[in-house]
């Protein structure tokens, strides 16, 4: 199960490519669709950080399996 998901700016500013990460103009992260040709915005990175504490008991996870 994913617990966060960070976003960090990389401090490199330059035309996203197609599903890339970046900033956009409102502060909003936003993910290319396409490669941008004219426009720079910095590049963001992307963390999934997944949670590893069992939520369900072992005997509740026998039973759905």
């Amino acid at each position: 199960m994913i617990k966060e998901i960070r976003f960090t700016v990389t401090g490199i500013v330059r035309e996203p490519l197609a599903g890339e990460w970046f900033l956009g103009n409102k502060g909003m992260p936003i993910c290319a669709m396409d490669d941008f040709h004219t426009t720079k915005f910095p590049i963001m990175k992307v963390e999934v950080i997944e949670d590893t504490v069992n939520i369900m008991p072992e005997k509740a996870r026998a039973r759905v399996a």
